[in-house]
């Protein structure tokens, strides 16, 4: 069996923390990417990246296109 997700070792407990404490995860957040991911329905990680990367546009008031330059900041 593939594994997708991975190992964060030592560092978990403090995500764990972080995304309890500033709500990281309630759907106000994450509601966007799953949005796509619906949209889109991808048989591979590698067919979500490219779809994602040509779809995805940050939220504000002027939207930008998400890059791989974006993610990496």
């Amino acid at each position: 069996m593939k594994v997708y997700s991975k190992n964060f070792g030592k560092k978990e407990k403090v995500l764990n923390y972080t995304n309890q404490t500033y709500q990281l995860s309630r759907p106000n957040k994450v509601g966007a990417v799953m949005f796509l991911i619906r949209e889109c329905q991808p048989k591979s990680i590698e067919e979500w990246e490219q779809w994602y990367l040509a779809n995805a546009y940050t939220a504000g008031k002027k939207p930008a296109k998400v890059t791989k330059d974006v993610l990496k900041e």
